[in-house]
C-alpha cells in the first residue's frame, strides 16, 4: 500500500497530458516523445472474452511486447499476480529481460 499503482498511473495520465499540449500541474516537466503508451496495470479477469487473470495477464503481455520499441514508454504493474509466487518472478524476470533488449523506457512494479 505504497502507492506504486497510483504513480504509474499518475505517469501514464501526465505523459497523455503533456502529448496532447495540456496544462500538467507542476513548476517544470520535461517529457519524452513516444511511439506508444503500453499499459498492464489492471489484475481482474475478463468474463466477456472468458481469460482467466493469468490469461488475461499473458495476453495483454503478449501484446505490449508485440508492440514496444526503444522509443515506447512501458508500464507494468503486479505482473504474476494470476499465478504463484515461483512463477510469477520466473515471468517477471523474463518479460523485464525482454524489455530491456528492446530498450523501452519502462516502469516495471510487482
Amino acid at each position: 500500500m505504497s502507492g506504486k499503482s497510483t504513480y504509474l498511473r499518475q505517469i501514464a495520465l501526465l505523459t497523455v497530458m503533456a502529448m496532447c499540449g495540456c496544462f500538467i500541474p507542476a513548476e517544470y516537466g520535461s517529457f519524452r516523445i513516444y511511439d506508444h503508451l503500453l499499459t498492464r496495470l489492471s489484475n481482474d479477469d475478463d468474463l466477456e472474452k472468458n481469460l482467466s487473470t493469468f490469461a488475461n495477464e499473458m495476453a495483454s503481455t503478449a501484446m505490449i511486447l508485440g508492440l514496444a520499441t526503444e522509443n515506447s514508454l512501458v508500464l507494468i504493474d503486479e505482473m504474476g499476480r494470476g499465478t504463484s509466487v515461483r512463477e510469477g518472478v520466473a515471468m517477471s524476470h523474463a518479460i523485464a529481460e525482454e524489455l530491456i533488449r528492446l530498450k523501452s523506457f519502462v516502469f516495471f512494479a510487482t
